[in-house]
């Protein structure tokens, strides 16, 4: 589904009558803050709850319009499918001729698609908007003078929020504070550079994209933080945040692009062979027109109509199997794309780890017991704590280091407020952010520089180290605990050269002090070594990128007992090309320290060499891995932006989550796999029955109208597909289309069926003699014949094992397939099918010669199987990561020999 914001609509609301305060962004943009909050009725102490319900009943929920489902729009999109075209312009022709039966025929199929299609896309749609609703996003909102997270849903005009890294802008918000504050307004303005914000008004503001002073709904915070006033919500905002998630055009998974392979190779198929029936027929004297409609009705048995339904039907009902297991699909595609994961890419934290991050100690730079330590970092980190001793804002390093404050100094102490100059956010290149305090304590009198971030980069800007200090920080590494450094410089400061507020910039962030480290604590999970198990019994190798140091990932590793190697660290990355990782991912597992665009650009080497990859991660630096990864996974606790990146929420961040969805994908995809199996082989063999038929009979081989019913009854009879077991070996491994599979099998087993159909030809014309005096009695027998051989082959298929005895098919399907025989057995008998469909009952001794065919069709079908499973097919060995298929292998070795 794409929506546009050119073509958002805005609904009439409570907002619209007189007095209301909601403002246009525009008109805000170009005011002064203090002017703008006076507008609003509002201050920098926010609303209080009671007056924030009172507004929320006045304006309604901060959302657009729900999208509505249209069933009428779902119907014509499902008779637009070149296949129902074709069997509507059939059945025209149908009752055109005269052939009643046909016409009746062709609208029960016709009907019966369109219904089924419909249905399932109804109930897709109806499903992913009920996940959708259940994929959560926040606000820190200024309510009774604490900030709080609160549903963006909640907020109205006059609210004061708060807007970090990584989230979308909940509303139309007036900046009033910001911090080296930018958004990514892409999908508005087409600028691919985040828009620089600013507090000073725009009175030159003719557009959105001239409002430096506001933030617009839908736009990704991509640098700082800001605070400002909600302007406007829900409709009435300029744009719309639901519809900025939507706005990317996704490319088309693998398993749409193997849908669509093969829709097209059996169209050609179709369509050569239908042209082939009707030339032959034509030329031979059955009537251009009665040739052609039975050619058209060929060429409907031939098309894969059904394939759609069990998609959608297999997608549908796997997507509410998943929810049950606490995971949520934004996109029904990734469920068969998550059976062929042969590599997940994960973060660390809450993944490998508990997620709890808990403050351990504050050191000076050799170990000693160093308190201030934490204070100082206080002054770079963007936490509050309230007079309950709650800590709110920041990320979870922040909150433990406000927490452990307040246990340390009291909610007091902790409370009281540091004269901040200038702030710095966390930079994910530089991986530091910085503040400059003034007069922040007795020994640091005047304007002070602190930084803190990844111990290494903090290092590298200080001009002396205390010898030791290097040595002692590996030793904390080593423990596995997370580590941050602090450091320090006395610096004037004052406003800018244009008189306002003057920035930090890199070069400021020079020449520091060491003054310590501050350490925290994240345990693995107890049951995460087991989980990686299964991970590797399903085929998939696990990879972890992190922003923890190396050392650090590599004792979480050892714990866990995942082999990691020696890690590749972001200066790995920087100075090896894209075929160097490739060797070097052989011998490792972890990527330590890297940065947004390194853990996409690991994903897509993996997916050059054929890999296919899920990435799981949560945070703002996870969001270009997880859009460019085969599947992209998420939490529902992970920033906004990554929840908007990926196809697949987690409401558990746990990796037993990630076994369950592989084994549901891979189920989803085996059972489809085998309808395209079945109605490859089934469907080439009947086309090649018809063309011999056509060329040595003197009457039609069955009419239009047979060949349209029994496709009915094989299709109804197949829906219960999706529902079949599986196999343990086809689940234990990674699931992948392949068309020269499915080419080789039809040509093997399509001739299989072929055979039998021209020995019911010969039983019917030299045993039962019916020839040209008793064409009903032929089209009778091939009829129940090509049935059972068709229908009965799902059996012989469906397992590579031995059917019934090593394998066991769902009751449904063996029930719904004998069921479906029996009908066809029985329609000649029924009288008024004689009239319909020229199907007249056969006599007794046909019956055995019936059995004696299906036990041979069968045993050869069995015999087929084994030799093409172990002679004739030869899947294609999937190269060990780092390694090359064997002629490219001989020509990277030769360059390397020359090079050296």
């Amino acid at each position: 589904m794409k929506e546009r914001f050119a073509t958002l609509k805005r609904r009439k609301s409570k907002a619209q009558e007189p007095g209301s305060v909601q403002l246009r962004i525009i008109q805000a943009c170009k005011e002064t803050p203090e002017k703008v909050l006076e507008s609003l009725n509002t201050s920098e102490e926010g609303l209080s709850t009671k007056r924030a319900a009172s507004l929320l009943r006045r304006y309604g929920p901060n959302e657009l319009a729900e999208h509505k489902i249209n069933v009428w729009k779902i119907i014509f999109d499902q008779a637009k499918d070149p296949i129902m075209i074709l069997l509507f312009v059939t059945g025209i022709l149908s009752f055109f001729l005269q052939s009643v039966s046909g016409g009746i025929v062709i609208c029960a199929i016709l009907f019966l698609s369109l219904a089924i299609g419909t249905f399932n896309e109804w109930r897709s749609q109806r499903t992913a908007d009920s996940l959708k609703k259940r994929i959560s996003h926040s606000a820190s909102c200024l309510r009774d003078g604490v900030f709080s997270e609160v549903k963006v849903e909640s907020l109205v005009p006059g609210d004061i929020v708060r807007m970090y890294d990584g989230e979308v802008v909940p509303a139309d918000v007036r900046l009033l504070k910001v911090e080296d504050f930018s958004c990514d307004e892409s999908a508005l303005t087409g600028e691919s550079r985040p828009a620089k914000k600013s507090v000073a008004p725009d009175p030159n503001a003719v557009s959105v994209v001239d409002c430096k002073s506001c933030a617009l709904m839908g736009t990704i915070v991509r640098e700082g933080s800001a605070t400002g006033v909600v302007v406007a919500t829900g409709s009435q905002a300029e744009l719309g945040s639901i519809a900025c998630q939507l706005a990317s055009n996704r490319a088309p998974t693998d398993f749409q692009i193997g849908i669509k392979k093969y829709s097209n190779f059996l169209m050609i198929v179709a369509f050569i062979g239908t042209l082939l029936i009707l030339i032959i027929n034509g030329l031979l004297g059955k009537g251009w027109i009665s040739s052609a409609l039975f050619a058209f009705s060929v060429a409907i048995g031939i098309t894969p109509e059904l394939l759609p339904v069990l998609v959608s039907t297999s997608l549908t009902a796997g997507s509410r199997m998943l929810a049950k297991k606490r995971v949520l699909v934004k996109q029904l595609m990734c469920i068969e794309d998550l059976g062929g994961v042969d590599v997940l890419v994960t973060d660390k934290t809450g993944t490998i780890t508990n997620g709890h991050i808990s403050f351990d100690s504050a050191l000076g730079p050799l170990g000693a017991d160093f308190k201030e330590a934490m204070v100082l970092s206080a002054a770079c980190s963007d936490f509050e704590i309230n007079n309950e001793g709650k800590v709110t804002g920041g990320n979870d390093l922040d909150i433990a280091l406000g927490e452990a404050m307040v246990e340390e100094f009291g909610i007091e102490q902790s409370q009281k407020e540091q004269n901040i100059e200038s702030f710095a956010s966390f930079n994910h290149i530089t991986q530091v952010e910085a503040a400059v305090a003034k007069d922040i304590n007795s020994s640091h009198p005047g304007s002070w520089l602190f930084v803190k971030g990844a111990p290494e980069k903090v290092m590298d800007l200080c001009k002396s180290v205390p010898s030791g200090a290097e040595e002692y920080l590996t030793s904390l590494f080593k423990k596995g605990l997370y580590v941050i450094a602090v450091a320090e410089k006395k610096v004037e400061w004052g406003p800018g050269k244009d008189g306002k507020e003057r920035e930090i910039e890199r070069e400021d962030e020079k020449d520091l002090t060491l003054v310590g480290y501050l350490t925290f604590l994240d345990q693995p999970k107890p049951d995460v070594s087991q989980s990686i198990k299964s991970l590797r019994a399903l085929g998939i190798e696990v990879k972890i990128a992190t922003g923890d140091n190396a050392l650090v990932a590599h004792t979480v590793c050892e714990k866990i007992g995942l082999s990691s190697g020696p890690a590749l660290t972001n200066e790995d990355l920087d100075s090896m090309n894209d075929e160097e990782i490739w060797q070097a991912m052989a011998s490792t597992a972890v990527f330590a320290r890297v940065t947004p665009e390194q853990k996409q650009r690991v994903v897509s080497i993996l997916r050059q060499h054929g890999r296919t990859v899920a990435f799981l991660g949560d945070g703002v630096n996870d969001a270009l891995a997880l859009h460019k990864a085969d599947v992209g996974i998420s939490v529902d606790t992970a920033v906004d932006v990554a929840k908007d990146a990926a196809g697949i929420i987690l409401l558990d961040k746990d990796l037993n989550v990630m076994v369950d969805g592989v084994k549901t994908g891979r189920r989803i995809f085996t059972n489809t796999i085998k309808y395209v199996n079945m109605c490859t082989s089934s469907n080439f063999g009947g086309m090649f029955s018809t063309v011999g038929g056509s060329f040595i009979l003197p009457f039609l081989p069955m009419t239009g109208a047979q060949v349209l019913l029994q496709n009915l009854i094989y299709d109804v009879a197949q829906m219960v597909i999706p529902g079949d077991r599986i196999d343990k070996d086809q689940e234990s491994k990674p699931t992948h289309w392949d068309i020269k599979f499915i080419y080789r099998f039809m040509v093997l087993f399509g001739p299989i069926s072929s055979i039998f159909d021209y020995t019911t030809f010969a039983l019917m014309i030299f045993f039962f003699h019916a020839w040209t005096n008793h064409v009903p009695e032929f089209h009778s027998g091939w009829f129940i014949e090509s049935f059972c051989s068709q229908t009965l082959i799902v059996f012989i298929i469906r397992t590579r094992r031995l059917p019934f005895w090593k394998s066991h098919p769902s009751r449904l399907l063996t029930w719904c397939t004998l069921g479906a025989i029996g009908l066809a057995i029985a329609i000649p008998y029924i009288p008024v099918c004689d009239g319909w469909f020229g199907l007249v009952p056969l006599p007794g001794i046909y019956f055995p010669w019936l059995l004696a065919e299906m036990c041979a069709y069968i045993l050869l079908c069995e015999l087929a199987k084994w030799l093409f499973y172990k002679k004739l097919w030869h899947p294609a060995v999937t190269v060990p990561i780092g390694q090359y298929p064997e002629p490219k292998a001989k020509k990277v070795a030769k360059l390397t020999k020359s090079q050296n």
